[in-house]
């Protein structure tokens, strides 16, 4: 296997781990959270 393709599979096992603990963390924090400042203003 060449060293490209292994890198490749490491990237995307530790990207699809970012996405699994990003969703954990966000998961008390509501959606329209990140409009809050504009609609106030």
């Amino acid at each position: 296997m060449p060293t490209w393709v292994f890198y490749s599979l490491i990237s995307m096992l530790f990207a699809g781990l970012t996405v699994v603990v990003a969703k954990m963390g966000l998961r008390g924090i509501s959606s329209d959270l990140g409009l809050a400042d504009a609609e106030a203003s």
